[in-house]
């Protein structure tokens, strides 16, 4: 078990671990686990195998520290937010922020490489890809709506040469409707929470399209 805290006696946010009966801080001093993306942040750190990555408050940096709670090492430079954080397949997923611009990006950690995954909307969140690595899914949305009014579920496919092809709107063209938090079923079928019936409600892929999950005892 992971968490980031809190503690307001030396003001920093921390990961901790829970494991065999026991916690320990992982964070060492002079780091805080907190991203300023959309100054609120959000998602400032994701396991990626044997390590942690998370965004430092004071850089808005990525950071790679193994579980050994070894020092972080830093795995990008520069005035860039990040946020978001999603691992898979050697790569982090994350919101970019460059002032007023937005971007996904997947950055590799074995060298660092950055590469461009979506741009042209106003604000993004949520990236993440299927764990058999063909979908990649985010939420975007545009100016003056915010993230509860008014947001879009989006999907790209895998290529055959690893590039990602044109993204589709999966669910809210058009319409005033949030879609938040989005995951992929052990099938590669993507879900997201809607409040298109009035009240927050999980929806997802089937056969007849996106539609609400069916209940179960």
């Amino acid at each position: 078990l992971f968490w980031n805290e809190y503690r307001p006696e030396d003001g920093a946010c921390r990961i901790w671990h829970w494991y065999a009966n026991s916690k320990r801080c992982l964070t060492p001093q002079g780091f805080s686990v907190r991203s300023r993306v959309y100054e609120y942040g959000g998602g400032s750190f994701c396991l990626a195998d044997d390590a942690l990555v998370f965004v430092n408050e004071r850089d808005q940096q990525l950071y790679r520290q193994t579980l050994d709670a070894s020092a972080p090492v830093a795995l990008t430079e520069g005035d860039k937010r990040y946020g978001g954080l999603f691992f898979s397949g050697g790569q982090i997923l994350a919101v970019e922020e460059d002032h007023n611009t937005h971007r996904l990006v997947a950055i590799d950690l074995a060298d660092g490489q950055r590469r461009l995954l979506a741009a042209g909307a106003d604000f993004y969140a949520s990236p993440i890809i299927s764990a058999d690595g063909k979908r990649l899914a985010w939420i975007e949305w545009q100016r003056p709506h915010q993230p509860w009014t008014s947001t879009r579920l989006m999907c790209a496919a895998r290529q055959d040469d690893g590039s990602w092809g044109t993204a589709q709107c999966v669910a809210g063209e058009g319409a005033q409707e949030s879609l938040q938090q989005p995951r992929f079923d052990a099938h590669g079928r993507l879900h997201c929470l809607t409040d298109r019936a009035g009240f927050w409600q999980p929806w997802g892929e089937s056969p007849s399209g996106f539609a609400p999950l069916p209940a179960s005892p």
